[in-house]
């Protein structure tokens, strides 16, 4: 994985990369502008490294390839949202219903050996194609990874910013809450939370010192 800080527009700022050998010739790659959310950029890495930490290789490619091809992956993973997402006649763009987000595939040239390369997967706000991020996947960049980034525009859950952080032009499309409160969040996580009118267990205390002092803790 490489990071460019320096990334601007539609530059890759992350990118994944699997080569041949150590050695050899790049075998695919998985580009993120810098406007891709942090989300989809997780979704990738998260399933790449759950998935190199199956042995045997077997198990890996089963799990990085599924076993399908790609547009019947993506034709799966978009059946069920939503509202429904459309489809072009040709099956090669399958996009929200709002259209704020969707995925291109490559093409098949009718009576050519020519294929447009890899994948986009893309989002942004409507009337704003300027401001949208997209994520590109190249030929034999593993099906799983694409669509661990398509899942998250299909089903998209929601997500941590500070208001500064939201561009302006994506306000009207969010619905912004106020984040759980510590022990509202320590209580989603199974943590022990005295009942109200319990009275807390005293202070913990060290022995009282030679002069008749307790310190507390």
């Amino acid at each position: 994985m490489e990071l460019d800080h320096e990334a601007e527009g539609d530059q890759p700022r992350w990118t994944i990369a699997a080569y041949t050998s150590p050695v050899g010739e790049l075998h695919w790659q998985a580009r993120f502008c810098p406007r891709t959310p942090v989300e989809v950029v997780m979704a990738v890495a998260d399933h790449l490294t759950s998935s190199l930490d199956h042995h045997p290789d077997a198990r890996y490619d089963a799990l990085l390839w599924e076993g399908r091809p790609l547009d019947a992956a993506v034709h799966l993973t978009v059946e069920d949202a939503d509202p429904p997402w459309r489809e072009t006649a040709l099956g090669s763009d399958f996009t929200r219903a709002d259209g704020t987000g969707g995925i291109h595939l490559p093409v098949q040239v009718s009576g050519s050996a020519v294929t447009v390369p890899g994948a986009v997967v893309w989002g942004g706000p409507r009337g704003y194609e300027h401001l949208r991020w997209q994520a590109e996947f190249t030929t034999h960049c593993p099906n799983a990874l694409v669509i661990a980034a398509l899942t998250e525009v299909v089903e998209p859950q929601p997500a941590e910013r500070l208001r500064g952080q939201v561009p302006a032009a994506h306000v009207p499309q969010v619905r912004i809450g106020a984040r759980p409160t510590r022990s509202a969040a320590a209580t989603a996580h199974g943590l022990h939370r005295p009942s109200e009118g319990t009275t807390p267990a005293p202070a913990a205390t060290d022995p009282p010192s030679p002069g008749g002092e307790r310190r507390h803790r």
